[in-house]
Formats: C-alpha cells, sequence, structure tokens
C-alpha cells in the first residue's frame, strides 16, 4: 500500500528546501484529516511519535458569522458532528437566534468542520480552512 496516495497527501517537492520529500496535505478543505492516528505506523523513516487526538495541533478552524447557520438563525450542528473531538471543541449558545457555535482552544486544526460545513461558513479570512495556531487570538 502506498500511505502518500491512498490518503491524499503529498511529498514536499524542491522549493520546500530541507523539508524535500516531507508529507503533507496539498489542500485541507479537500482532503481534511481524520485524526485516525495512523500516520506514526506507516511513516518511513519513524520519526513520528502516536499522540492522542488532542495533543495534535495543525492550526485552528474561525467561524465567519455571516455565513453560519447558527448565527444567522437557523440549527446546523454539521461542525460539530464530524468533528474528531466534538464536544472538547465546539461549545453553543442555543437561543431564538440560533445555536451559534464557538470554537475552542481545543481545535486541531483537521479540515474536517470546514470541508462539511453546508454554506462554507468555516475557515479564515483568506479563505483556508485553518489558521496558525499564533493567530488564535484573533478568533
Amino acid at each position: 500500500m502506498n500511505f502518500l496516495n491512498n490518503y491524499n497527501y503529498a511529498s514536499a517537492g524542491p522549493r520546500h528546501g530541507r523539508d524535500l520529500g516531507a508529507p503533507h496535505i496539498p489542500d485541507m478543505r479537500d482532503f481534511p484529516c481524520g485524526l485516525c492516528m495512523e500516520c506514526p505506523d506507516h511513516c518511513p523513516t519513524g520519526t513520528l511519535k502516536s499522540l492522542e487526538k488532542q495533543e495534535v495541533k495543525m492550526g485552528m478552524a474561525l467561524i465567519d458569522l455571516g455565513l453560519c447557520f447558527g448565527w444567522n438563525g437557523d440549527i446546523c450542528l454539521s461542525c460539530s458532528k464530524v468533528c474528531p473531538l466534538g464536544a472538547l471543541v465546539f461549545d453553543f449558545n442555543y437561543g431564538h437566534w440560533g445555536n451559534q457555535p464557538f470554537i475552542n482552544d481545543q481545535c486541531t486544526g483537521c479540515g474536517l468542520c470546514v470541508r462539511y460545513c453546508p454554506l462554507g461558513g468555516l475557515g479564515d479570512q483568506g479563505g483556508h480552512p485553518w489558521c496558525p495556531r499564533s493567530l488564535q487570538g484573533s478568533i
């Protein structure tokens, strides 16, 4: 089995310098990480260590309040239903204006919520499905 091809990962090219050949996810909007935690088992060099799901940090999802169903008077739980950590990541303010989701600092940045958001209401200001951990204060 070719791990990189089967899981839609790619190898870093020459422009990545010393990271040449390192596996990465080319676009998490199309191929989000499901946090199956199998990467260490398939790593050809054995350099990846096993982690608990809560220890993984790839980025941070952001909610576009103008697009989110929950922030616009409707009820939608798509993001929390596909999140590998579910209730650990999503908090909701249930009220007459819908079920407004909040993403807390337990978010791993896996991209699943972004992929399955019916309106594309999750991402960052640049249209990416995550933002670097250093930007989490801007949410």
